[in-house]
């Protein structure tokens, strides 16, 4: 007789159930209960490798016989799900497997193959398995094995292969799906111990937008930016990591280095974080296509950071960079805190901010056309009183969300033809309000200061205080006057025009000081603006102006009705017959947002 048993099994089987051979499953425990009075386990949880070699020794009993089996079964109920085309043909010898073919037609509407060896039965497992998935809706498939996915995903391929054993284990696998590919390969090490991994990862999809609304809720880019690529590798164990990951979307690029810890309490870590694009106008072409700034080609768009973050923070430190013409450097904090509002921190200075450079240019300027602009641009229609002021519903709940603080500094900051030299700006949103606690910087050989706030109420509510001494008048005017061939374009030179309402005059030397004080509320620009209130002192030191007695007409601003009666009074004395000094100084207080 021989001392091990063989057999040959060959069945061809139509139809079973399989639930009605397997014992009921026990009902679900209550892992939130509390244990029962002196039932607490003293013994430490097992390792990761216990668990994988206890997962493995029940087939040590394939060790203590031989068989050939060729299995057909057409239809088989598992758990309630019917799995259909059921072919096994193999042989075990000697603790080892010939898998010759596996295969399942259909489960949840996928079919499945496996071949290849399986040896060391009786004593450490070792595999040469190659495998495929093809499944016809791949949500479906993981509805099937409890693993529902999120998202919707449609028909889906895996194929590829496992070698080795415990000690060491490579794979090899890729997936196609929604368009997109992706390749996997690596080392499993130390399975029956410390499991340790090294992962190569490629990954490619022909559409970002196609590829964002396969797998999220999230709007798509108005742009489609292109092609999306991630490359890069992760070695480390079940503690720690290291990373080396590289994306690039269309023309730009995303990189990720450096380690990771405490995944199994509370990931933190310490990355180098850099992103860049060749063209930050074509980058801004991606979510509004139509896009065309002032600056033909604004540059590239590069950030870098030194990212680190635990549960509770994250920092970035050696911010530098630039978004197109301006240079950045700064550092800035986040943290959630449990029971608070997220917190974000930062720093920034900047080289010189010209806000021109990222607008749509002015169709005429100086008398010279921008010959790219349309008849629509260079000859806009008259609008009626307010036309330029939006009446969409501003929506600023988003305050409610988190604090933030912002410190900026810049050489210099240009806005509709106002220069301010060194500017400081403080920002800070706490509880729902936004406070301008500084703005201050040169202007114009003067000083500007400009404090507000805007809070995030029912109607939003703004307030403003802003106040300019010593001012080069001249130049306050010339600019005030430029903004205003823009103001049906730009809101920003309209509003400022709204701050300094002095284009009008026509100064050839003096200096300029102004005192304002402004509030309003409501839900659209257009009834922001519409509530103005407020008041105004503007003082003019050596004021010469062409053909009008400044000091005169001060003495009459008292008996005017806002602003369309200032500047009317200012035209009704004008003429440019002559020019004379009028007296050293004079006051003009009025209050036009009445």
């Amino acid at each position: 007789l021989r001392r091990r048993p063989g057999f040959g099994i060959g069945l061809s089987i139509d139809r079973v159930n399989l639930d009605a051979y397997l014992p009921r499953r026990p009902a679900p425990v209550d892992s939130a209960a509390d244990p029962a009075p002196g039932s607490e386990s003293t013994q430490p949880e097992p390792r990761t490798g216990q668990l994988v070699v206890a997962a493995f020794a029940p087939l040590a009993i394939l060790d203590r016989f031989d068989a050939i089996l060729q299995l057909q079964v057409g239809s088989l109920t598992y758990m309630g799900a019917p799995i259909s085309g059921i072919g096994i043909d193999g042989t075990l010898q000697g603790g080892e497997v010939d898998l010759r073919r596996a295969t399942i037609a259909d489960f949840a509407g996928a079919g499945f193959s496996a071949s290849g060896r399986i040896a060391g039965l009786g004593q450490r497992p070792s595999a040469d398995l190659e495998f495929s998935v093809d499944a016809s809706d791949a949500s479906r498939l993981m509805q099937g094995v409890g693993l529902p996915l999120p998202f919707r995903l449609r028909a889906a391929k895996l194929e590829g292969s496992v070698n080795g054993d415990f000690d060491e284990l490579r794979v090899n696998a890729r997936l196609f799906a929604a368009d997109g590919e992706v390749e996997v390969k690596g080392n499993l090490a130390g399975l029956d111990g410390n499991p340790r991994y090294t992962i190569s990862i490629d990954a490619a999809h022909p559409s970002f937008n196609a590829l964002i609304a396969t797998f999220s809720n999230l709007p798509a880019t108005a742009g489609d930016p292109g092609r999306l690529a991630l490359t890069g590798n992760i070695s480390g164990d079940l503690a720690a990591a290291e990373v080396d990951l590289s994306t690039r979307l269309g023309d730009g690029s995303f990189t990720l280095r450096g380690t990771l810890a405490n995944l199994a309490t509370g990931a933190s870590g310490n990355l180098d974080l850099e992103l860049r694009h060749p063209s930050l106008t074509t980058l801004a072409r991606t979510f509004r296509p139509d896009y065309r700034p002032a600056l033909a080609e604004l540059g590239e768009f590069n950030l870098s950071t030194e990212l680190s973050f635990d549960p509770e923070s994250l920092k970035m430190a050696a911010l530098n960079g630039a978004v197109g013409p301006v240079a950045l450097q700064g550092e800035a904090d986040l943290s959630f805190l449990a029971d608070q509002r997220p917190r974000l921190t930062a720093s920034l200075s900047t080289s010189e901010i010209s806000l021109e450079w990222f607008l749509a240019p002015v169709a005429v300027a100086a008398g010279v056309l921008d010959e790219s602009a349309t008849p629509a641009e260079t000859n806009p229609a008259p609008s009626r009183p307010g036309a330029r002021w939006s009446r969409q519903p501003i929506d600023l709940s988003f305050f409610n969300n988190f604090d933030a603080e912002f410190d900026l500094s810049a050489p210099a900051y240009n806005i509709a033809g106002y220069g301010i030299g060194n500017p400081e700006v403080l920002l800070r949103l706490d509880g729902g309000q936004l406070e301008l606690r500084r703005f201050s910087g040169a202007l114009f050989g003067g000083t500007l200061s400009l404090t507000g706030a805007v809070a995030a109420a029912d109607p939003p509510e703004l307030n403003l205080i802003l106040s300019v001494a010593d001012a080069d008048a001249p130049q306050m005017i010339a600019a005030a006057r430029a903004g205003k061939q823009q103001e049906a374009r730009n809101a920003v030179s309209a509003l400022l025009e709204l701050l300094f309402p002095v284009a009008a005059l026509d100064l050839s030397s003096g200096t300029l000081a102004s005192d304002l004080a402004l509030s309003t509320s409501g839900r659209s620009e257009f009834e922001l603006i519409s509530n103005l209130a407020g008041s105004g002192e503007v003082t003019f030191t050596d004021a010469v102006l062409d053909g009008t007695d400044l000091c005169r007409i001060s003495e009459q601003l008292g008996n005017l009705s806002g602003l369309n009666g200032f500047l009317g009074l200012l035209a009704a004395g004008g003429g440019r017959s002559e020019e004379r000094r009028v007296g050293k100084e004079c006051r003009s207080r009025w209050s036009p947002y009445h």
